[in-house]
């Protein structure tokens, strides 16, 4: 699971990195994914360039040559979210000796565990780990103090949801479950916190939308799973049924035609650029919720770090992680999986058709569309196809 960066160490300007590395970069995407190779795909380059390629979904790792201080695609321009490394200062250590060499001095954020050995290999979501067996560590604490409502892996799911702060829409509480606050303050009162860091699926590699997990698992937990898999249930609208519905929003606010609402969609759903609601990492943080979420329920005693290490040890365990949520969501049927979907988007108990409608308001209602009742058969249809053949093409 290496990331393999390509370097384009050149001041590159707006208009270059759209007419020619941009282009570049989609044809490294292709020939990678031809070959079917375990290699992940980075950067090496200035801050814009970095920047521009990861909002184009193109690269999930930033090697930012920040020692170029005079290039125009540094000056003013922030880190790129994915940055693993920057390339800061050079020195020469034995300077003016005949052992005299000139190496940089660079600065990790965490990101990437980089390479320390070539026989040995190296997990990179061993920071994840690290930063979940804190958290249940303190989620132990803290049930040991009297607080016996919640299990760990519930506790931890809630700071996870906490920390961004994004799920907090009016009956997110009866969504996700009612968030304990003063768990999350317990937590935040411990010094040292080791660093967060990301947790990347060895068969895809790319991220999973952690955040986005810790919302989907409390949503799976507070509600429990519905018998009838054909009918999308308040469960689902936390995780991947909030998720269609945004993507019908984003459908409706862009104004296309109705036939045009499976192509749309298609671009949206598990997509890697910016500007999706239902992105690849948080198709994964939904998968993870119903697979984990569904052994929370068993009563399974497994502590999430110990099942996220188990369900992403290896391309083939990623494979099976994501099969086994077709099969227990679905069914393993393509029919289920088409009707689950139109129900999430308009159908549903009547609890879940309240919080759909009030969340559709705030985020994309108008007087002509207050509700996702209101969008057209074929709107609803091309939606629902294009995360059908989604699912399909991932978890199949």
């Amino acid at each position: 699971m290496c990331v393999v960066c390509v370097e384009h160490a050149i001041d590159a300007t707006d208009a270059d990195i759209t007419s020619a590395i941009i282009p570049h970069f989609q044809g490294v995407r292709d020939g990678i994914g031809a070959m079917g190779s375990q290699y992940a795909i980075g950067v090496y380059g200035c801050r814009n360039t970095c920047i521009r390629l990861e909002a184009e979904g193109l690269t999930t790792r930033s090697f930012v040559s920040g020692m170029s201080t005079g290039y125009s695609g540094n000056l003013g321009y922030p880190l790129p979210d994915n940055w693993a490394f920057d390339q800061i200062k050079d020195f020469t250590p034995a300077a003016g000796t005949s052992g005299a060499v000139e190496i940089d001095n660079d600065i990790a954020s965490g990101r990437d565990p980089g390479i320390d050995s070539v026989t040995r290999p190296r997990d990179p979501n061993d920071a994840f780990y690290t930063y979940l067996i804190r958290l249940e560590a303190r989620a132990g604490q803290w049930i040991d103090q009297g607080h016996t409502d919640r299990s760990a892996p519930e506790l931890v799911a809630q700071y996870l949801r906490a920390r961004d702060g994004l799920y907090k829409f009016t009956g997110a509480d009866t969504t996700f479950g009612s968030l304990d606050q003063d768990f999350v303050n317990f937590v935040n009162g411990y010094p040292d916190e080791p660093f967060a860091g990301p947790l990347r699926d060895p068969g895809l590699l790319w991220d999973s939308d952690v955040d986005h997990f810790g919302a989907s698992f409390g949503a799976v937990l507070t509600t429990g799973l519905d018998d009838d898999l054909t009918s999308a249930s308040l469960a689902d609208f936390g995780s991947w049924g909030g998720d269609l519905v945004s993507v019908l929003g984003q459908f409706h606010q862009s104004g296309l035609s109705d036939d045009q609402a499976y192509d749309f969609a298609a671009g949206l759903i598990a997509g890697k650029a910016d500007g999706t609601y239902f992105s690849l990492g948080d198709v994964l943080a939904d998968i993870d919720a119903r697979v984990l979420g569904h052994a929370a329920l068993q009563d399974s005693g497994q502590t999430l770090s110990a099942a996220f290490q188990a369900n992403y040890a290896s391309p083939a365990a990623s494979v099976a992680r994501r099969k086994a949520f077709y099969a227990l969501r679905f069914g393993s049927s393509t029919d289920t999986l088409g009707s689950a979907a139109v129900s999430a988007m308009v159908r549903g108990t009547a609890e879940t058709a309240a919080i759909r409608a009030a969340f559709w308001f705030d985020q994309f209602g108008s007087v002509t569309c207050p509700s996702p009742e209101f969008m057209s058969a074929d709107a609803l249809g091309g939606v629902a196809t294009a995360f059908r053949d989604a699912i399909l093409q991932y978890c199949s």
